[in-house]
């Protein structure tokens, strides 16, 4: 737990370098890690606009027979869409699906957001039309 919070904090300040060093350092302790500890990193990745080291830490998860979560998934399309990489947070909720991670209405408003910024308005009519079919969208009332 003592990683993850520490990992928590540095994210908080902005500090992903440090947070990439604890992650190695609490392996060198042979600490094994855990989805919370890297969905702690990769925050820490997205807060500090590195969507490099985010997405890295996503694909390394299966090598580490973890399974990403909602978050992890979030995370990294957060990540994404800060790097104006809206083409790959597309990519990424579309596997998230096939990886049995369902996305939720923070992964859509957020890969919308990113073709938004991009002029990419036909995309974000269809991941609007798929929230609605989700039934993912906030009542009008």
């Amino acid at each position: 737990v003592s990683f993850s919070t520490t990992i928590s904090a540095l994210a908080h300040g902005h500090q992903w370098q440090r947070a990439l060093a604890l992650l190695c350092d609490a392996e060198g302790n042979r600490v094994q890690p855990d989805v919370v500890l890297l969905n702690a990193t990769m925050a820490a990745s997205e807060k500090g606009h590195c969507w490099e080291a985010a997405l890295g830490l996503l694909a390394d998860m299966p090598r580490r027979a973890l399974l990403p979560d909602v978050f992890s998934v979030n995370t990294a399309a957060s990540a994404l869409a800060n790097g104006s990489r809206w083409a790959e947070a597309l990519v990424l909720v579309g596997n998230a699906r096939e990886n049995k991670v369902t996305p939720d209405a923070i992964t859509f408003n957020t890969t919308m957001s990113a073709c938004a910024r991009n002029g990419a308005w036909e995309l974000v009519l269809r991941l609007w039309a798929e929230m609605r079919q989700r039934n993912l969208l906030a009542s009008d009332s």
